[in-house]
């Protein structure tokens, strides 16, 4: 049986089969792995790092940045009208210490400053 770690949470809107802890590592006590398994991250076009799983009843790709903070930051921060921001702008570093929520505008302020956006017309003078 798989062991989860100190401070793993339940993914909200998983039924309690999928955890997650500040690492971003991604466990599953599905019915297809009642001992446990650690799920591996595919990354997409996106290039963010998803995970396969039954979210709000819907077999799904979810990045797992978006897991991490709907776990440990804000459950509805999306539907709030927020986004999931890196601090080093990392795709594939999906720890907490990394992620933090913000606004849209945040976000392409913080990609415009670091010549992140490049067809960005925004003057920040």
């Amino acid at each position: 049986m798989l062991e989860l770690p100190t401070g793993a949470k339940s993914i909200p809107y998983t039924d309690n089969t999928y955890f997650t802890d500040k690492t971003g590592t991604i466990y599953s006590f599905s019915r297809s792995y009642p001992n446990g398994k650690i799920l591996k991250p595919s990354v997409g076009s996106s290039g963010y790092p998803s995970v396969n799983i039954v979210f709000k009843g819907r077999r799904r790709f979810i990045t797992v940045h978006q897991l991490i903070c709907r776990t440990f930051i804000s459950v509805n921060y999306i539907e709030e009208g927020y986004c999931c921001l890196h601090a080093d702008d990392n795709k594939l570093n999906y720890s907490l210490s990394n992620l933090s929520v913000g606004t849209y505008s945040q976000n392409n302020r913080d990609a415009y400053t670091r010549n992140l956006n490049t067809g960005n017309t925004l003057d920040l003078r």
